[in-house]
């Protein structure tokens, strides 16, 4: 167990050297289609980039169904977060959620002040 956790903070560690992580507030949909997730992607740049976007423990079902036919991006749950998915994609995208259940995962009872202060800031509003 220990070994599995020290391999996934050093591909953690190795995205970020690469600059292949990246943290984002989120992704929300205004509608449930591929297009509209499509032309997020190619807004960022990401359209020709293997994409794995680590979130909390479920997707919404609208974010899936746009997601399921978009071939380069790959939605996983934090639990899910693994090394082999880490270090075959071009790009890892974690929400604040995830980065607190990586954190959770990979160093117990502690969190980020980062963390910490976003989610303050979002249970305020």
């Amino acid at each position: 167990k220990k070994v599995r956790a020290l391999g996934l903070r050093m591909a953690l560690a190795a995205a970020y050297h690469d600059r292949r992580l990246a943290v984002v507030d989120g992704v929300e949909l205004e509608s449930a289609k591929t297009g509209d997730l499509a032309s997020l992607l190619r807004q960022h740049g990401w359209d020709d980039t293997r994409v794995l976007l680590i979130d909390g423990p479920e997707f919404d079902d609208g974010f899936l169904l746009a997601a399921r036919n978009v071939k380069r991006l790959h939605p996983l749950p934090v639990e899910g977060a693994n090394v082999f998915s880490l270090l075959k994609m071009d790009k890892v995208l974690v929400t604040p959620w995830a980065l607190e259940g990586l954190y959770d995962r990979l160093i117990p009872g502690y969190i980020s002040e980062e963390a910490e202060e976003y989610l303050s800031t979002a249970d305020e509003e």
